[in-house]
């Protein structure tokens, strides 16, 4: 990931919620949102033409997403909802191929304020630390 650089844009008085502030400093970190990995389509049906036009490019798949064998996150804090950008917030701009998959679940750690631990696998894998172990109190806690 070095070399590549994100603009990370939080504005207070719409957005201050922990959900987007860890969400886009995730991105500083070198996470992508999830529906645009590569293999996307295998996951998300993206509905185009609910989409707000000027926002279709947030729907990009990229090739840059480092962690590919992960399994794909759809309850993960870096996964739009299912309405995003949405012509009609009451229709989905994005669906579950997998049908035990709900909508209402897409980006489900966003909203409970948590990371998913798929996403936390991945900034250990990002930045190489183990992860066979779990986190203890200490491990927070650095001079």
């Amino acid at each position: 990931m070095s070399g590549l650089r994100q603009l990370v844009s939080l504005n207070f008085e719409v957005c201050a919620t922990y959900g987007t502030i860890v969400h886009e400093l995730l991105h500083v970190l070198g996470l992508w949102h999830e529906q645009s990995r590569a293999d996307r389509d295998r996951y998300v049906r993206v509905v185009w033409n609910n989409v707000v036009p000027r926002f279709k490019a947030n729907f990009m798949k990229t090739n840059r997403v480092p962690y590919l064998e992960e399994d794909y996150d759809y309850e993960s804090i870096m996964h739009y909802f299912f309405n995003a950008f949405s012509k009609d917030p009451e229709q989905a701009t994005l669906v579950p191929k997998n049908s035990a998959v709900e909508l209402f679940n897409l980006g489900l750690a966003f909203k409970e304020n948590r990371m998913t631990k798929v996403d936390i696998h991945k900034l250990n894998t990002i930045y190489h630390c183990p992860t066979d172990r779990p986190a203890s109190h200490d491990d927070a806690h650095h001079d």
